[in-house]
Protein backbone atom coordinates (compact mmCIF):
# COMPACT_ATOMS: atom_id res chain seq x y z
CA UNK A 1 0.00 0.00 0.00
CA UNK A 2 3.09 2.14 0.53
CA UNK A 3 3.52 1.87 -3.23
CA UNK A 4 -0.12 2.92 -4.04
CA UNK A 5 0.85 5.96 -1.85
CA UNK A 6 3.62 7.18 -4.06
CA UNK A 7 2.00 6.37 -7.29
CA UNK A 8 -0.85 8.57 -6.08
CA UNK A 9 1.49 11.33 -5.05
CA UNK A 10 3.43 11.17 -8.44
CA UNK A 11 -0.16 10.87 -10.37
CA UNK A 12 -1.36 13.76 -8.39
CA UNK A 13 1.35 16.34 -9.24
CA UNK A 14 -0.02 17.51 -12.19
CA UNK A 15 -3.47 17.41 -10.81
CA UNK A 16 -2.41 20.09 -8.22
CA UNK A 17 -0.80 22.09 -10.34
CA UNK A 18 -3.97 22.34 -12.68
CA UNK A 19 -1.67 21.17 -15.94
CA UNK A 20 -3.19 17.63 -16.48
CA UNK A 21 -5.70 16.99 -19.05
CA UNK A 22 -8.67 14.62 -18.42
CA UNK A 23 -6.86 11.07 -19.11
CA UNK A 24 -4.20 11.86 -16.33
CA UNK A 25 -6.46 12.87 -14.22
CA UNK A 26 -9.24 9.73 -14.61
CA UNK A 27 -5.62 7.71 -13.78
CA UNK A 28 -5.34 9.64 -10.75
CA UNK A 29 -8.74 8.83 -9.44
CA UNK A 30 -8.97 5.69 -10.72
CA UNK A 31 -5.14 4.77 -8.15
CA UNK A 32 -7.19 6.81 -5.30
CA UNK A 33 -10.15 4.46 -5.94
CA UNK A 34 -8.25 1.56 -5.91
CA UNK A 35 -6.67 2.67 -2.61
CA UNK A 36 -9.64 3.87 -1.04
CA UNK A 37 -11.32 0.43 -1.31
CA UNK A 38 -8.68 -1.54 0.22
CA UNK A 39 -7.81 0.74 3.24
CA UNK A 40 -9.33 -0.33 6.47
CA UNK A 41 -8.35 3.37 8.06
CA UNK A 42 -5.83 6.85 7.23
CA UNK A 43 -4.15 6.05 10.03
CA UNK A 44 -1.43 4.30 8.21
CA UNK A 45 -1.53 7.18 5.57
CA UNK A 46 -0.57 9.88 8.07
CA UNK A 47 2.88 11.21 7.62
CA UNK A 48 3.45 8.94 4.32
CA UNK A 49 3.89 10.46 1.02
CA UNK A 50 0.27 12.07 0.75
CA UNK A 51 -1.74 12.89 3.48
CA UNK A 52 -5.78 12.00 3.07
CA UNK A 53 -6.57 15.87 3.50
CA UNK A 54 -3.97 16.86 0.45
CA UNK A 55 -6.36 13.87 -1.25
CA UNK A 56 -9.06 15.55 -0.76
CA UNK A 57 -8.52 19.35 -0.86
CA UNK A 58 -6.00 18.65 -4.04
CA UNK A 59 -7.39 16.20 -5.91
CA UNK A 60 -11.25 15.11 -5.20
CA UNK A 61 -12.58 18.23 -4.61
CA UNK A 62 -11.40 20.23 -7.55
CA UNK A 63 -11.99 16.85 -9.59
CA UNK A 64 -15.55 17.09 -8.24
CA UNK A 65 -15.99 20.61 -10.27
CA UNK A 66 -13.80 19.83 -13.38
CA UNK A 67 -15.35 20.69 -16.63
CA UNK A 68 -15.28 17.06 -17.91
CA UNK A 69 -17.78 14.35 -16.61
CA UNK A 70 -15.88 11.79 -16.57
CA UNK A 71 -13.71 12.81 -14.45
CA UNK A 72 -16.61 14.58 -12.34
CA UNK A 73 -18.27 11.11 -11.87
CA UNK A 74 -15.23 9.18 -10.77
CA UNK A 75 -14.35 12.23 -8.25
CA UNK A 76 -17.26 11.95 -6.57
CA UNK A 77 -17.39 7.79 -6.40
CA UNK A 78 -13.96 8.80 -4.75
CA UNK A 79 -15.80 11.41 -2.50
CA UNK A 80 -18.40 8.67 -1.40
CA UNK A 81 -15.70 5.99 -0.55
CA UNK A 82 -13.55 8.68 1.29
CA UNK A 83 -16.26 9.76 3.12
CA UNK A 84 -16.58 5.95 4.83
CA UNK A 85 -13.06 5.82 5.61
CA UNK A 86 -13.67 9.54 7.66
CA UNK A 87 -14.18 8.96 11.72
CA UNK A 88 -16.91 11.99 10.62
CA UNK A 89 -17.65 12.94 7.13
CA UNK A 90 -15.89 16.47 6.86
CA UNK A 91 -18.02 19.44 6.10
CA UNK A 92 -15.76 20.22 2.54
CA UNK A 93 -17.03 17.00 1.70
CA UNK A 94 -20.41 16.91 1.88
CA UNK A 95 -20.63 20.24 1.04
CA UNK A 96 -19.06 19.12 -2.45
CA UNK A 97 -21.92 16.61 -2.36
CA UNK A 98 -24.89 18.14 -2.26
CA UNK A 99 -23.51 21.08 -4.42
CA UNK A 100 -22.76 18.14 -6.85
CA UNK A 101 -26.78 17.03 -6.67
CA UNK A 102 -28.52 20.22 -6.93
CA UNK A 103 -26.15 21.17 -9.86
CA UNK A 104 -25.14 18.14 -11.56
CA UNK A 105 -26.45 16.20 -14.67
CA UNK A 106 -28.31 13.57 -14.26
CA UNK A 107 -25.29 11.26 -14.40
CA UNK A 108 -23.77 13.17 -11.62
CA UNK A 109 -26.66 13.33 -9.57
CA UNK A 110 -26.97 9.70 -9.65
CA UNK A 111 -23.52 8.65 -8.48
CA UNK A 112 -23.96 11.61 -5.89
CA UNK A 113 -27.23 9.98 -4.76
CA UNK A 114 -25.09 6.81 -3.96
CA UNK A 115 -22.58 8.67 -1.90
CA UNK A 116 -24.78 10.54 -0.30
CA UNK A 117 -26.89 7.10 1.12
CA UNK A 118 -23.44 5.36 1.87
CA UNK A 119 -22.16 8.17 4.12
CA UNK A 120 -26.07 8.07 5.56
CA UNK A 121 -26.49 4.64 6.04
CA UNK A 122 -22.66 4.47 7.45
CA UNK A 123 -22.31 7.07 9.70
CA UNK A 124 -25.90 8.14 10.26
CA UNK A 125 -28.07 10.36 8.78
CA UNK A 126 -27.89 12.90 11.89
CA UNK A 127 -23.62 12.78 11.90
CA UNK A 128 -23.84 13.89 7.80
CA UNK A 129 -26.57 16.65 9.08
CA UNK A 130 -24.09 18.25 11.58
CA UNK A 131 -20.93 18.04 9.04
CA UNK A 132 -22.74 21.05 7.71
CA UNK A 133 -23.65 22.72 11.00
CA UNK A 134 -27.00 21.73 10.64
CA UNK A 135 -29.44 19.68 12.79
CA UNK A 136 -32.11 19.32 10.53
CA UNK A 137 -33.50 16.25 12.24
CA UNK A 138 -34.52 17.97 15.09
CA UNK A 139 -36.08 20.86 13.54
CA UNK A 140 -38.91 17.85 12.10
CA UNK A 141 -40.29 17.24 15.36
CA UNK A 142 -42.34 20.32 15.40
CA UNK A 143 -43.72 20.29 11.66
CA UNK A 144 -46.63 17.99 10.52
CA UNK A 145 -44.66 15.42 9.11
CA UNK A 146 -42.26 13.44 11.17
CA UNK A 147 -39.96 11.12 8.68
CA UNK A 148 -39.46 9.29 12.20
CA UNK A 149 -42.95 8.46 12.44
CA UNK A 150 -42.81 6.79 8.58
CA UNK A 151 -42.66 2.71 9.24
CA UNK A 152 -41.27 1.27 5.30
CA UNK A 153 -42.89 -1.44 4.89
CA UNK A 154 -42.68 -3.39 1.46
CA UNK A 155 -45.83 -3.36 -0.93
CA UNK A 156 -46.92 -0.17 1.10
CA UNK A 157 -48.34 2.51 -0.55
CA UNK A 158 -48.60 4.59 2.91
CA UNK A 159 -44.74 4.51 2.17
CA UNK A 160 -45.10 6.36 -1.72
CA UNK A 161 -48.00 8.80 0.20
CA UNK A 162 -45.56 9.96 2.59
CA UNK A 163 -42.72 10.31 0.69
CA UNK A 164 -44.50 11.64 -2.36
CA UNK A 165 -45.54 14.55 -0.18
CA UNK A 166 -41.80 14.80 1.66
CA UNK A 167 -40.54 15.14 -2.19
CA UNK A 168 -42.74 17.91 -3.13
CA UNK A 169 -43.89 19.95 0.18
CA UNK A 170 -42.85 23.73 0.07
CA UNK A 171 -39.28 23.59 2.26
CA UNK A 172 -40.82 26.50 4.38
CA UNK A 173 -42.97 23.46 5.62
CA UNK A 174 -40.97 20.98 6.11
CA UNK A 175 -36.97 21.78 7.08
CA UNK A 176 -35.81 19.30 4.06
CA UNK A 177 -32.22 19.76 2.63
CA UNK A 178 -32.66 19.93 -0.92
CA UNK A 179 -29.99 16.91 -1.79
CA UNK A 180 -32.22 14.68 0.36
CA UNK A 181 -35.28 15.72 -1.83
CA UNK A 182 -33.38 14.50 -4.71
CA UNK A 183 -32.35 11.65 -3.54
CA UNK A 184 -36.12 10.87 -3.39
CA UNK A 185 -36.13 12.16 -6.87
CA UNK A 186 -33.51 9.46 -8.12
CA UNK A 187 -35.17 7.15 -5.57
CA UNK A 188 -38.74 7.53 -7.43
CA UNK A 189 -36.86 7.57 -11.05
CA UNK A 190 -35.94 3.33 -10.40
CA UNK A 191 -38.63 2.27 -7.77
CA UNK A 192 -41.87 1.96 -10.53
CA UNK A 193 -39.63 0.14 -13.04
CA UNK A 194 -38.35 -2.84 -10.31
CA UNK A 195 -41.63 -4.39 -9.79
CA UNK A 196 -45.52 -4.46 -10.67
CA UNK A 197 -46.40 -3.91 -7.30
CA UNK A 198 -44.80 -1.16 -6.83
CA UNK A 199 -47.02 0.57 -9.91
CA UNK A 200 -50.00 -0.44 -7.81
CA UNK A 201 -48.57 1.29 -5.02
CA UNK A 202 -48.16 4.41 -6.74
CA UNK A 203 -51.66 4.37 -8.23
CA UNK A 204 -52.93 3.70 -4.75
CA UNK A 205 -50.85 6.48 -3.61
CA UNK A 206 -51.66 9.29 -6.49
CA UNK A 207 -54.85 10.37 -5.34
CA UNK A 208 -53.69 11.25 -1.54
CA UNK A 209 -50.82 12.68 -2.73
CA UNK A 210 -53.19 15.15 -4.55
CA UNK A 211 -55.35 15.72 -1.73
CA UNK A 212 -52.46 16.90 0.43
CA UNK A 213 -50.95 18.76 -2.08
CA UNK A 214 -53.49 20.72 -3.35
CA UNK A 215 -54.54 24.22 -1.49
CA UNK A 216 -58.18 25.01 -0.53
CA UNK A 217 -59.00 21.34 -1.08
CA UNK A 218 -59.35 18.38 1.76
CA UNK A 219 -59.10 21.38 4.45
CA UNK A 220 -55.41 21.97 2.77
CA UNK A 221 -55.11 26.06 3.59
CA UNK A 222 -54.62 28.56 1.21
CA UNK A 223 -52.71 32.23 1.57
CA UNK A 224 -52.07 34.60 -1.32
CA UNK A 225 -52.54 34.74 -5.25
CA UNK A 226 -48.98 33.79 -5.45
CA UNK A 227 -48.60 30.96 -2.90
CA UNK A 228 -51.63 29.68 -4.13
CA UNK A 229 -50.32 29.49 -7.60
CA UNK A 230 -47.20 28.01 -6.54
CA UNK A 231 -48.80 25.27 -4.68
CA UNK A 232 -50.88 24.81 -7.14
CA UNK A 233 -47.94 24.27 -9.90
CA UNK A 234 -46.07 21.95 -7.51
CA UNK A 235 -49.15 19.71 -6.94
CA UNK A 236 -49.16 20.05 -10.99
CA UNK A 237 -45.39 18.91 -10.88
CA UNK A 238 -46.11 15.98 -9.17
CA UNK A 239 -48.97 14.73 -10.88
CA UNK A 240 -46.92 14.82 -13.83
CA UNK A 241 -43.80 13.43 -11.62
CA UNK A 242 -46.28 10.32 -10.44
CA UNK A 243 -47.83 10.08 -14.31
CA UNK A 244 -43.90 9.23 -15.65
CA UNK A 245 -43.21 6.62 -12.87
CA UNK A 246 -46.59 4.56 -13.85
CA UNK A 247 -45.65 5.14 -17.65
CA UNK A 248 -41.57 4.26 -16.81
CA UNK A 249 -41.09 0.39 -18.33
CA UNK A 250 -40.53 -2.40 -16.21
CA UNK A 251 -36.75 -3.35 -15.85
CA UNK A 252 -37.48 -7.40 -16.46
CA UNK A 253 -40.91 -9.21 -17.58
CA UNK A 254 -43.10 -10.18 -14.94
CA UNK A 255 -46.06 -12.70 -15.04
CA UNK A 256 -49.24 -10.80 -15.72
CA UNK A 257 -52.81 -11.93 -13.66
CA UNK A 258 -54.91 -13.48 -15.43
CA UNK A 259 -57.41 -11.54 -17.55
CA UNK A 260 -60.59 -10.67 -15.67
CA UNK A 261 -63.77 -8.80 -17.01
CA UNK A 262 -65.37 -5.84 -15.10
CA UNK A 263 -69.04 -6.74 -14.41
CA UNK A 264 -71.65 -4.24 -16.60
CA UNK A 265 -73.08 -3.50 -12.88
CA UNK A 266 -69.89 -2.60 -11.85
CA UNK A 267 -70.43 0.81 -12.18
CA UNK A 268 -74.27 1.15 -11.17
CA UNK A 269 -73.45 1.51 -7.48
CA UNK A 270 -70.18 3.80 -7.97
CA UNK A 271 -69.08 6.05 -6.16
CA UNK A 272 -65.89 8.47 -4.65
CA UNK A 273 -64.25 5.26 -3.32
CA UNK A 274 -64.50 3.27 -6.52
CA UNK A 275 -61.22 1.13 -6.71
CA UNK A 276 -59.84 -0.45 -10.29
CA UNK A 277 -60.08 -4.65 -10.27
CA UNK A 278 -57.11 -6.05 -9.48
CA UNK A 279 -56.00 -6.62 -13.44
CA UNK A 280 -56.09 -3.23 -14.35
CA UNK A 281 -54.40 -1.53 -10.64
CA UNK A 282 -50.22 -1.58 -11.51
CA UNK A 283 -51.07 -0.08 -15.27
CA UNK A 284 -52.28 3.44 -16.43
CA UNK A 285 -55.75 2.08 -16.92
CA UNK A 286 -55.51 2.06 -12.88
CA UNK A 287 -54.58 5.29 -12.16
CA UNK A 288 -57.32 6.69 -15.02
CA UNK A 289 -60.07 5.09 -13.37
CA UNK A 290 -59.04 6.39 -9.53
CA UNK A 291 -58.83 9.67 -11.35
CA UNK A 292 -62.16 9.76 -13.14
CA UNK A 293 -64.04 8.66 -9.36
CA UNK A 294 -62.53 11.12 -8.15
CA UNK A 295 -63.85 13.68 -10.66
CA UNK A 296 -67.14 12.31 -10.39
CA UNK A 297 -67.30 12.54 -6.54
CA UNK A 298 -67.84 16.69 -6.73
CA UNK A 299 -70.41 18.42 -7.09
CA UNK A 300 -71.98 20.60 -9.79
CA UNK A 301 -71.55 23.21 -7.48
CA UNK A 302 -67.44 23.63 -6.98
CA UNK A 303 -65.55 26.61 -5.00
CA UNK A 304 -63.04 27.93 -7.23
CA UNK A 305 -60.18 25.79 -5.34
CA UNK A 306 -62.09 22.69 -6.24
CA UNK A 307 -62.64 23.80 -9.60
CA UNK A 308 -58.86 24.27 -10.43
CA UNK A 309 -58.05 20.85 -9.04
CA UNK A 310 -60.88 19.14 -11.23
CA UNK A 311 -59.20 20.92 -13.90
CA UNK A 312 -55.97 19.71 -13.21
CA UNK A 313 -57.01 15.99 -12.81
CA UNK A 314 -58.79 16.23 -16.02
CA UNK A 315 -55.48 16.86 -17.55
CA UNK A 316 -53.62 14.29 -16.40
CA UNK A 317 -56.30 12.42 -17.21
CA UNK A 318 -55.21 13.12 -20.97
CA UNK A 319 -51.72 11.92 -20.66
CA UNK A 320 -53.25 8.30 -19.89
CA UNK A 321 -53.04 5.47 -21.98
CA UNK A 322 -55.24 1.94 -22.21
CA UNK A 323 -54.06 -1.04 -23.59
CA UNK A 324 -56.66 -2.53 -26.17
CA UNK A 325 -56.27 -5.77 -24.59
CA UNK A 326 -58.41 -3.73 -21.61
CA UNK A 327 -61.29 -4.21 -22.47
CA UNK A 328 -62.94 -4.63 -18.75
CA UNK A 329 -61.20 -0.84 -17.68
CA UNK A 330 -62.22 0.68 -20.93
CA UNK A 331 -65.97 -0.04 -20.48
CA UNK A 332 -65.95 1.05 -17.26
CA UNK A 333 -64.01 3.92 -18.10
CA UNK A 334 -66.16 5.09 -21.06
CA UNK A 335 -69.01 4.73 -18.47
CA UNK A 336 -67.14 7.05 -16.07
CA UNK A 337 -65.95 9.40 -18.46
CA UNK A 338 -69.90 10.62 -19.34
CA UNK A 339 -69.86 11.88 -16.38
CA UNK A 340 -66.55 13.37 -15.75
CA UNK A 341 -67.25 15.35 -19.15
CA UNK A 342 -70.50 16.78 -17.68
CA UNK A 343 -68.42 17.97 -14.49
CA UNK A 344 -65.29 19.17 -16.25
CA UNK A 345 -63.91 22.11 -17.65
CA UNK A 346 -65.00 23.76 -21.31
CA UNK A 347 -61.96 23.56 -22.49
CA UNK A 348 -61.17 19.98 -21.63
CA UNK A 349 -64.22 19.11 -23.38
CA UNK A 350 -62.76 19.34 -26.54
CA UNK A 351 -59.45 17.71 -25.48
CA UNK A 352 -62.21 14.59 -24.09
CA UNK A 353 -63.30 14.86 -27.85
CA UNK A 354 -60.17 14.61 -29.63
CA UNK A 355 -58.70 12.24 -27.54
CA UNK A 356 -61.46 9.63 -28.00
Amino acid sequence: MLTVLWVVEELARPCRERTADFIQWLHCLAVISLLLEHAQSFRWMHGKAIEPTEILHSVLLPGAKHVHLDVQRAAIRCHGLFGLLERRPSEDLVKQLTSSFAKGPSSITVMTSKALIDLGLWHGPNVVDKAMNQDLSSQLQDHKINLSDIKFSIGSEDVEIELLVICWIGEAQLCLPHGLKLCLYVFFEHYPSLSMNHKKCLSKAFMPVMRSLWPGVNGNATGSTYVVSNMRKSAIQASRFMVQMMQAPLYYEETSPSKETVPSNEIENHNDSAEPTSVHESGEEGLAIRIAAEVVSFPAKKTAAEKAYVSALCTTLFLLHFRPTEQGAVKLMRQLLSRVTVLAEKELLKGVETDG
